[in-house]
């Protein structure tokens, strides 16, 4: 596990060398315990977070009786998010860790300046939008 925050992965390779320096020097790190509520459906979430180690589930709480618990999709090591959460102003899900997880915590109002400086940075969270929408649809549909 490395300390250093990897700007060579998607979507960040994506950002200037100024825009990534923007992003290095605000960079937070947060530690949440097991099981821990992470962002709640219906909340706005103040960071995006990428996951240093550990795990988050995301849980669509209109099928948290299902036998997955309603798990959408987990998170590990260098996933993403917390973003769209921002984007739309509120989190459609619950984000709960599964394991002790470590995070790197990209403050709201960074991450709304280099959406607003960087068009292939937005797209890069439009295109996800509608693939994630895409993935959850399926996962209705079974």
């Amino acid at each position: 596990m490395s300390n250093e925050f990897d700007t060579s992965h998607p979507p960040f390779d994506l950002l200037s060398d100024e825009e990534k320096h923007q992003l290095l020097t605000r960079l937070d790190i947060g530690y949440f315990s097991k099981d821990e509520l992470v962002i709640e459906a219906g909340q706005a979430s103040n960071y995006v977070f990428v996951v240093m180690k550990g795990a988050v589930a995301e849980i669509d709480p209109r099928l948290q009786d299902n036998v997955d618990g309603g798990v959408i999709r987990e998170y590990a090591q260098e996933d993403l998010f917390g973003a769209i959460s921002i984007i739309n102003g509120t989190s459609r899900y619950t984000f709960r860790t599964l394991e002790e997880t470590i995070a790197w915590l990209i403050p709201k109002a960074v991450f709304e300046v280099l959406m607003e400086s960087n068009p292939a940075f937005t797209a890069y969270f439009q295109n996800s939008l509608a693939e994630k929408s895409r993935i959850i649809e399926s996962h209705r549909s079974q």
